[in-house]
């Protein structure tokens, strides 16, 4: 289901844990951080059916750029955060991606992927920054107006909405029967 949802109906229940560090996002600050980072792939002229790539570690803002994207009908390439820079660059192109999210932690992959994505134009790093990468500060991206929720909006961004949830519930799924195989 659609984070909003929960924002409204329960905005203080954690959406996000993370067991490394035990740091929690709650329904609330999820859909507005994923809401401000639309916002800000919307006015970088990002539009639906636009690609966006994500270069990362188990993160605590990964499902914020996830439902970035989403509500915004934009396509997500996550990158496998073990490939070289040169595989990680051409995924990026492959996918046609214009912005690139990233960590600290992947910086020497990231910064060594720059000179092979000349078509990525916006270089983004959730928690600190090196050449070639903005610092993503959640003041900088904005509290511009509301990028409403999928939800009853264009049918063919439902659909997309729709596939979304899906695949996500049949990862739960797999993610259960792996575990359980394993015990």
């Amino acid at each position: 289901m659609y984070p909003g949802h929960h924002a409204t109906t329960t905005p203080d229940k954690p959406a996000v844990v993370m067991a490394s560090t035990g740091a929690v996002t709650t329904y609330r600050e999820l859909d507005e951080s994923s809401n401000r980072l639309a916002h800000w792939l919307h006015s970088q002229g990002l539009r639906a059916g636009d690609h966006v790539a994500i270069l990362a570690e188990n993160h605590p803002r990964y499902y914020e750029v996830y439902w970035a994207a989403l509500r915004s009908g934009l396509y997500l390439t996550a990158i496998n955060r073990y490939l070289s820079p040169e595989e990680a660059a051409h995924i990026v192109n492959d996918s046609g991606s214009r912005v690139l999210i990233t960590t600290m932690a992947m910086a020497d992959t990231a910064a060594a992927m720059l000179d092979h994505i000349p078509g990525c134009e916006q270089r983004l790093m959730m928690d600190g920054t090196v050449a070639g990468f903005e610092a993503w500060a959640k003041s900088r991206l904005g509290r511009g107006a509301r990028i409403e929720s999928l939800e009853g909006g264009r049918p063919e961004l439902r659909n997309t909405l729709d596939r979304a949830e899906r695949f996500l519930a049949l990862v739960g799924l797999l993610s259960a029967l792996i575990a359980a195989v394993a015990i």
